[in-house]
């Protein structure tokens, strides 16, 4: 399956379908990190949602970049409405 850039319509990257397995694969890590997830206290729930959200502040140049190329929406747009 390829990822195609909207405006050059060339390929970004290419991955594999998922099939059952994948999905299966998916549910169950997903059941455990809900088991992981339900255990968590909320402070340490907070703690761990303010690391993803340093991340994602840390990456958005990058992250903004690709969804330009995804979009085929200037870098300065993407970051403000989608990173």
């Amino acid at each position: 399956m390829a990822l195609t850039q909207w405006a050059s319509r060339r390929c970004s990257a290419r991955h594999r379908q998922a099939d059952t397995s994948d999905v299966d694969k998916a549910v169950a890590a997903a059941r455990r990190g809900l088991t992981v997830l339900a255990a968590m206290t909320a402070l340490d729930k907070s703690a761990m949602l303010h690391r993803l959200a340093d991340e994602v502040e840390r990456n958005a140049d990058e992250l903004a970049y690709l969804e330009a190329l995804n979009l085929g929406m200037p870098i300065a747009d993407a970051k403000f409405c989608t990173v």
